[in-house]
């Protein structure tokens, strides 16, 4: 089941992954662009899962989604959190509900 208290769990656990993250990049040689990129990317799904704290229907929903692509589908539940979240292109898009549901569906399976 989806409670506020799983979104919180996979919102701390996220970060502690992108601090990982952040500490293994150090040591390589991105470019500023790519290390933009990647901020961006982490922010896209904070910022989901922040919607989905409080809109537990919607996290409901992508969990649960079946179809293989994110980005090409016309749900109106998808065409909300589109909305609702500012600047994404469609992949961009695509890439934090994928790894929102997977966050999500991982945190519900310990359960």
């Amino acid at each position: 089941m989806i409670t506020t208290e799983v979104i919180l769990t996979c919102k701390e656990n996220f970060k502690k992954q992108i601090d990982s993250l952040r500490e293994s990049n150090k040591n390589l040689h991105l470019s500023e662009l790519s290390r933009e990129w990647e901020e961006l990317s982490y922010s896209n799904v904070l910022e989901a899962l922040d919607l989905f704290q409080e809109r537990l229907d919607l996290a409901k929903f992508v969990v649960d989604f079946k179809n293989k692509q994110f980005y090409l589908n016309n749900s109106n539940e998808l065409s909300e959190i589109y909305n609702i979240l500012p600047g994404h292109s469609g992949y961009s898009f695509a890439v934090a509900m994928r790894r929102c549901q997977n966050l999500i569906k991982t945190e519900i399976d310990k359960n």
